[in-house]
């Protein structure tokens, strides 16, 4: 009966999921198929999950993924530390937030914040927590979810916050109250982090295993890593794949996304593949550098096939012969090689014994 008031295309999601999973798209009225994900996704969701309870929303095709960091006192006291935008992703999961979001005035933040504090005065939310919206082209916007904890990308609300995000939920968590005020937060400057997964973009992002053999991250003003890699460090395919997180900031956009560049033009990340060079490939689209961002842009800009095209060294999962551009492109990088080892390095200066016996006879006076 729900399915055919919201007709389709609609998702079910697992109301305990998270990260992802447990979510389906339908995308036609077919009732057989309709009854046969619905049964599988419950026992997937139960499994997972511990519960069975599916959700039933309306899918929206090119949406933005907009989220606001909240926090509360558990006494009604709740303030927000302004929206993140979320909307790269792969497999329902975030790779690229930033904060500011570059598709917000001032008007519908100040709308969205307020709704979001409603929500958890509402309930008298303790700690911290993110309450995330859809935002359609229209602007207008749609709840999606409650995330009850401190969230991977809090780095970048913290940069233009200038607070931190952990202390606060440690005095809440110690029964302190809330001290601050909500004109005590104001946004500055800009902050963009990406998520590097230890993942074959090239092969739907798989998750691959690997031991690093060489390590270098990038620095520098406005650069932050936050990483546990190590030259020598296993990864492994049983846990999740996140190994780094890279943060940049700066006055506005387009020093983040210049800072960003030039971040992974140094990043070195040898022995297993990492998303860093989908990365390179995303920084150089024009609908992303201008903000023009949906959780589907990745395929609707054919980002893959843009990567595949300027791969020059094939990765794990894709072995094919190399062109005439990467022929060339290798000869001149061997050529030069090999003409930096035969330079001879500069003698030093000979010394002349006639001037040396006379400064001696110096030293004998």
């Amino acid at each position: 009966k729900i399915a055919k008031k919201i007709k389709p295309p609609f998702l079910l999601k697992a109301a305990n999921g998270g990260g992802g999973l447990g979510i389906e798209i339908i995308e036609k009225e077919d009732k057989r198929q309709l009854l046969e994900t619905f049964r599988r996704l419950k026992r997937e969701t139960k499994s997972a999950f511990g519960s069975e309870e599916i959700f039933i929303e309306k899918f929206f095709q090119h949406p933005r993924h907009i989220e606001f960091q909240i926090l509360g006192d558990g006494r009604g006291k709740v303030l927000q530390f302004g929206e993140r935008e979320c909307s790269i992703q792969r497999r329902h999961q975030k790779l690229v937030e930033e904060a500011p979001s570059p598709f917000l005035d001032r008007k519908m933040r100040e709308k969205m914040g307020k709704m979001a504090v409603k929500f958890g005065e509402h309930i008298k939310y303790e700690s911290l927590g993110t309450i995330e919206f859809l935002v359609g082209e229209d602007k207008r916007f749609y709840f999606l979810e409650v995330n009850p904890r401190l969230q991977v990308e809090h780095p970048v609300t913290e940069i233009i916050t200038g607070m931190d995000l952990v202390e606060q939920q440690i005095r809440i968590a110690s029964g302190e109250r809330l001290y601050l005020k909500q004109k005590n937060i104001s946004l500055n400057n800009w902050a963009m982090e990406f998520r590097i997964y230890a993942e074959d973009a090239l092969n739907n992002f798989q998750p691959k295993e690997g031991t690093i053999t060489n390590y270098l991250p990038p620095g520098g003003k406005g650069i932050e890593i936050h990483s546990f890699c190590q030259q020598g460090q296993r990864i492994f395919p049983y846990f999740d794949s996140l190994i780094s997180k890279m943060v940049v900031f700066g006055k506005d956009r387009e020093s983040c996304l210049r800072r960003a560049k030039r971040a992974f033009d140094e990043y070195v990340i040898e022995g297993a593949p990492t998303l860093i060079p989908f990365y390179k490939t995303l920084l150089e689209n024009q609908n992303f550098r201008e903000g023009r961002l949906s959780t589907s842009l990745i395929e609707r800009e054919n980002l893959i096939e843009t990567l595949k095209k300027t791969t020059i060294f094939p990765l794990p999962s894709q072995k094919r012969v190399p062109e005439e551009a990467d022929r060339e492109e290798l000869a001149k990088l061997a050529a030069q090689f090999y003409l930096e080892l035969k330079e001879k390095e500069p003698k030093e200066p000979e010394i002349n014994k006639w001037k040396l016996a006379e400064r001696m006879l110096l030293f004998e006076e």
